[in-house]
């Protein structure tokens, strides 16, 4: 039995980490060839649409990719590009909608969403504490960290 959060969940992983290193690309400076070798198939965002979008500059870039449910996920996190030059606001965008999809179903017993919403979660906190940690050592601004902080579960 197939269940359709797994689809619905690795769809938009594929289509937001595509995002993500189509603009990492760009901002390397590499060319369309590198992002082509490194897209994942399985979203719903195809190739066509990245490649047609690479000479765009950074402010359309958004309107061309970012759209339906990843529309007002991303544009906030565009604007922060934009602003910041930094990725990170992509990925935490991504890893968000990605548990906001699971945390709908969470308490479905009868499907695969609470064991992937659980396993999800664990994740996020490791990761959480692991930059909270860093910071201390480094000397980073609390506020800094909060506005990095992803949502856990």
């Amino acid at each position: 039995m197939k269940d359709p959060l797994i689809s619905e969940y690795f769809t938009a992983y594929f289509d937001l980490s595509n995002i993500i290193s189509f603009m990492r690309v760009r901002e390397a400076g590499h060319n369309r060839d590198l992002f082509e070798r490194t897209y994942l198939k399985g979203g719903n965002i195809g190739k066509r649409t990245f490649s047609d979008a690479f000479d765009l500059e950074d402010e359309s870039i958004a309107g061309v990719i970012a759209k339906g449910a990843y529309a007002q996920v991303l544009l906030p996190a565009f604007a922060a590009f934009q602003e910041t030059g930094s990725l990170y606001m992509l990925e935490k965008a991504r890893d968000d909608y990605l548990l906001g999809l699971l945390k709908k179903r969470r308490h479905d017993m009868f499907s695969i969403a609470p064991v992937m919403c659980y396993y999800i979660a664990k994740q996020r906190e490791a990761a959480a504490v692991r930059m909270v940690m860093t910071a201390k050592q480094g000397g980073i601004d609390q506020d800094v960290v909060n506005e990095r902080l992803k949502e856990l579960y």
